[in-house]
């Protein structure tokens, strides 16, 4: 593993995995995506709803902006 994190500090993502894979070591990647735009507007509103003391408002339009988020995993290397 030591040796992965060095790779990975250098910039060599590959030879991580390789590392890692050699080792029998199973590595998920994850990436979290949201609508740039939408999020936008929604902090926007929610902050404004904020001002106005509209607490639980401001909670459900920030909560619609987190149901936007869209998890992309990739199985990099399989474990045993």
């Amino acid at each position: 593993i030591q040796s992965a994190n060095e790779k990975l500090a250098k910039g060599d993502q590959k030879g991580a995995i390789d590392t890692l894979r050699l080792a029998g070591i199973g590595v998920i990647e994850n990436q979290y995506l949201m609508p740039l735009n939408q999020t936008r507007k929604a902090v926007a509103q929610a902050q404004e709803l904020l001002k106005a003391g509209k607490y639980y408002e401001a909670n459900l339009v920030l909560k619609g902006a987190e149901d936007g988020i869209v998890v992309d995993s990739e199985m990099l290397v399989a474990g045993n």
